[in-house]
């Protein structure tokens, strides 16, 4: 509460200032006056602690938002690949053009013969930022 040389009263906070007219004396030139209140010096340290702490938050929120991107395209792409084997099981054959990727996304599947009645049927995804996903099964008739 600061009383002002008109008599008033007032109580303020950093948006609104509110006034009360006083009966009390008006302050005389010369006396010693206690400031009460922020010194503009204050404000900007104030100002600067804000935008500090800000920064650093919007940096944390950046860096959460690239693990959750990172971690979402490796469990795609895991997906992907269990689903290139179970076409595979289903149609007998290798037919990746089943599922159409994104640009970036690599996929390959393979098939090699181990023994005369079974084979390896190995599928692999590739992200854009190179992760890579590779399943293999085993098919035998």
């Amino acid at each position: 509460m600061v009383l002002t040389t008109h008599g008033f009263f007032c109580i303020s906070s950093f948006t609104v200032a509110f006034c009360k007219r006083s009966n009390a004396s008006v302050a005389k030139p010369g006396s010693l006056h206690v400031q009460q209140g922020f010194f503009l010096l204050e404000i900007m340290i104030a100002v600067l602690l804000f935008s500090v702490s800000l920064l650093g938050l919007s940096q944390y929120h950046h860096v959460l938002l690239q693990t959750f991107h990172y971690h979402w395209q490796e469990r795609l792409a895991w997906s992907l690949a269990h689903q290139y084997l179970d076409i595979f099981f289903i149609n007998h054959s290798i037919n990746a053009d089943v599922i159409t990727l994104q640009s970036g996304w690599q996929q390959k599947i393979t098939s090699g013969e181990v023994h005369a009645y079974c084979r390896q049927i190995i599928a692999v995804v590739i992200t854009p930022q190179n992760q890579q996903a590779e399943l293999s099964r085993w098919h035998c008739s």
